[in-house]
C-alpha cells in the first residue's frame, strides 16, 4: 500500500487553473492563471518548466520553451509543430498534456517536482500572464549546495583583492595601517573591523538591489549598476574627488573627516568605514574566479541566501586586512613612518585619476558625446568646488563663507548635470574600429548567429564581456588578442562572437543564466555541427592563450 501511495502521489495532479491556448504570430501560447503563482517565480524558485503535449505536432518538441508570468499566473511560447503551421491553427478541442515544474522550497534544500494536467481551451491571453520573462538557472546550478556556494563566494571575495581594479584602494588602506600599527593595538583592531563593516554592508545593498529588480522582474546580474550612466558618472566624481584630497588640492575638517576626507591622513573607524565602501564599490568591474557560481546561484535563490552568499563576498573581500589588523607582530614587517608618506600619499592620487579616466572610457561606450561632455564638465565643477573650498579655509567669516557657498553651488551644479544621463542621453552605436595587430575579429553574439556558424561546420567562441569588467579587458589583451591565439583561431576556422553587456541586455543575460552564471566574464566554446546552447565548454574567467588554445585543440 505504502509504494502504491508513493507511486500515485507522483502521477501529474488535475491544473486547479484556469488555462487556454491560443496562437499568437509564430508562437502557441499556453496560459495557466493563478496569483499564487507570483511570488514562487519572482523569487526564482522555479529551476525548470515544461510542457508535454497529449497529441503529436501541436507543437515542435526540441525548441526551448519560453516561459512568462504575472500578477495572475504564467505562461509558455512555444514553437508550433507541423499540424499547426500548416493548418495555421490549433484544433477546436484545443491543447492538453502536462505541465512540469521543478521548484525550491521558499526556505531553499532539496528541488521538488509537481506536475499537473492541463486541458487548455482556445481563448485569448489572458491580462498579468505574460508581463515578465522568466530565465530559469541552468541545470548546473541545481546541483550546488548552499554551503558550497558560501565557500566560493569567501574565496572569490578573498581573490577580488587581486584584481587591478581594487588595489589602489588598498594600496591607500596599507599606508593607513602603517600609521595606526604604532599605536594600540586596539585601535587598529576597531580599524579592522570598520573596514569589514564597510565592505560587508556595501555588498549587501547590492544584494539588497539584485533582489528588489529581480522581484519586478528585470533580467540584472553582477556589476547591473555599471550598466548605468549615471553610477558610472556618480563614481568617476568620488573617485576623481579621493585623487584631489589625496594630491593635497582640498582638505575638508574634522565634521566630515568620516565621509572620506581622511582616508590616509586619519585612521580613524569612520574613514576605514568609508574605504570599506569605496573598495567594494571600485570592485563591482572586476570578477574573480569562484566568484561566477556563487554570484549565479545567489540571484536564483531566496532572498535570505542571497544576502548570505553576498555577505560571504564581502567577508572574503575583507579578511585580509581584518586579519592584519588582529595580528600585531605584523606590524614589524611594516616600515616606520616619516616623509616617504607624504609622497605615496600624494602618489597614490594617480591611480584614483586614471580610475576616474577609465570610467570616463566606459562613459563613451554608453552615451553619446553629450553624455560625456556632462560627464567632464562636472568633474571642472568639482575641482572648483575643491579649490574654492580650501582657498577661503583661512579667510575672514565673510571670505569663508562665501567660499563655502561657492563651493556648494558648483557641487550641486555638478549633481544636476546627472539629470540628463539619468533622463537617457541618446546612445550611438560606434563605427567598427579597425582591428589592430593580432586582433580578433569579432561580430556581434546572437543566438541565430551562433546556430549559424555551428551549422555551416565551424566551432564557435563566444566571449561575453562588458566596457566596465576590467577582468574582461584583461583577459582580451593578454590571452585572446595575441599572436598565438589569432593563429589558432584562423587554423581552425573558428568564429568569434562577442555578447557585449556593457548596457542591458535580456538576450545576454538569459544567455549567462543558461550556464549558471549572473556576470561576466563568460568565455564558451561550441563544436561544430550542434544546434542547441547548452553544450559549450566553459573556459575559466582568467584566461592565458595556453587554456584558449588547449580548449581548441581539445575539439
Amino acid at each position: 500500500q505504502a509504494e502504491i501511495k508513493r507511486a500515485r502521489s507522483l502521477l501529474p495532479q488535475a491544473a486547479p487553473w484556469e488555462t487556454t491556448a491560443s496562437l499568437e504570430g509564430d508562437r502557441v501560447v499556453l496560459a495557466l492563471q493563478g496569483a499564487e503563482w507570483f511570488s514562487v517565480f519572482s523569487e526564482g524558485r522555479v529551476v525548470s518548466a515544461s510542457f508535454f503535449p497529449y497529441a503529436e505536432g501541436l507543437i515542435a518538441n526540441a525548441p526551448t520553451q519560453e516561459l512568462h508570468f504575472g500578477k495572475n499566473g504564467f505562461a509558455f511560447m512555444l514553437t508550433p509543430g507541423y499540424k499547426v503551421e500548416n493548418e495555421q491553427a490549433l484544433p477546436e478541442g484545443g491543447l492538453d498534456g502536462v505541465v512540469v515544474l521543478t521548484q525550491r522550497p521558499p526556505a531553499g534544500g532539496a528541488v521538488k517536482r509537481a506536475s499537473f494536467t492541463v486541458n487548455a481551451a482556445i481563448g485569448g491571453v489572458p491580462e498579468g500572464v505574460m508581463d515578465q520573462a522568466l530565465t530559469p538557472p541552468a541545470q548546473s546550478m541545481i546541483t550546488l549546495s548552499l554551503g558550497a556556494a558560501l565557500l566560493f563566494a569567501l574565496l572569490g571575495g578573498l581573490l577580488l583583492n587581486l584584481m587591478p581594479c581594487v588595489l589602489p584602494v588598498l594600496s591607500m588602506k596599507a599606508l593607513s595601517l602603517v600609521q595606526s600599527a604604532q599605536k594600540h593595538p586596539a585601535e587598529a583592531r576597531a580599524s579592522g573591523l570598520a573596514y569589514a563593516a564597510g565592505v560587508v554592508l556595501t555588498f549587501l545593498v547590492i544584494a539588497a538591489g539584485l533582489v528588489a529588480l529581480r522581484s519586478v522582474g528585470e533580467q540584472i546580474g553582477w556589476g547591473f549598476q555599471l550598466q548605468s550612466p549615471v553610477f558610472v558618472t556618480a563614481m568617476t566624481y568620488l573617485i576623481f574627488m579621493v585623487g584631489l584630497n589625496l594630491s593635497g588640492v582640498f582638505d575638508i575638517g574634522q565634521p566630515l573627516a568620516n565621509m572620506g576626507g581622511a582616508l590616509v591622513e586619519k585612521s580613524g573607524r569612520g574613514a576605514s568605514f568609508f574605504t570599506g565602501v569605496l573598495a567594494s564599490l571600485v570592485a563591482t568591474p572586476c570578477t574573480a574566479p569562484f566568484m561566477g557560481a556563487a554570484v549565479g546561484y545567489a540571484v536564483f535563490q531566496p532572498s535570505a541566501a542571497t544576502f548570505l552568499i553576498f555577505g560571504a563576498l564581502g567577508l572574503g573581500m575583507a579578511l585580509p586586512y581584518l586579519v592584519l589588523s588582529f595580528t600585531p607582530s605584523a606590524a614589524r614587517l611594516l616600515p616606520r613612518p616619516g616623509l616617504w608618506m607624504v609622497r605615496l600619499r600624494q602618489g597614490l592620487a594617480f591611480p584614483m585619476y586614471a580610475t576616474a579616466a577609465w570610467l570616463i572610457w566606459v562613459l563613451s561606450q554608453q552615451t553619446n558625446a553629450n553624455g560625456v561632455f556632462f560627464a567632464l564638465l562636472g568633474l571642472v565643477l568639482l575641482g572648483f568646488a575643491a579649490w574654492v573650498y580650501q582657498a577661503s579655509a583661512q579667510a575672514q567669516a565673510r571670505g569663508r563663507m562665501i567660499g563655502r557657498a561657492s563651493a556648494v553651488l558648483a557641487l550641486a551644479a555638478a549633481l544636476a548635470l546627472l539629470a540628463p544621463l539619468r533622463a537617457g542621453v541618446e546612445q550611438v552605436v560606434a563605427a567598427p574600429e579597425t582591428p589592430g595587430e593580432n586582433e580578433l575579429i569579432s561580430e556581434p553574439y546572437s543566438p541565430e548567429s551562433l546556430a549559424a556558424y555551428r551549422a555551416q561546420g565551424k566551432a564557435v567562441f563566444v566571449n561575453f564581456t562588458a566596457a566596465w569588467c576590467v577582468t574582461c579587458l584583461v583577459n582580451e589583451r593578454l590571452a585572446l588578442n595575441t599572436a598565438r591565439v589569432s593563429a589558432r583561431f584562423a587554423q581552425g576556422d573558428v568564429a568569434y562572437l562577442k555578447g557585449d553587456w556593457t548596457n542591458s541586455d535580456p538576450v545576454i543575460t538569459k544567455a549567462l543564466a543558461r550556464y549558471g552564471r549572473n556576470g561576466v566574464p563568460l568565455y564558451l566554446l561550441y563544436a561544430p555541427g550542434g544546434k542547441g546552447e547548452e553544450d559549450a565548454v566553459v573556459l575559466p574567467q582568467i584566461l592565458t592563450p595556453s587554456i584558449v588554445i588547449s580548449a581548441i585543440d581539445a575539439l
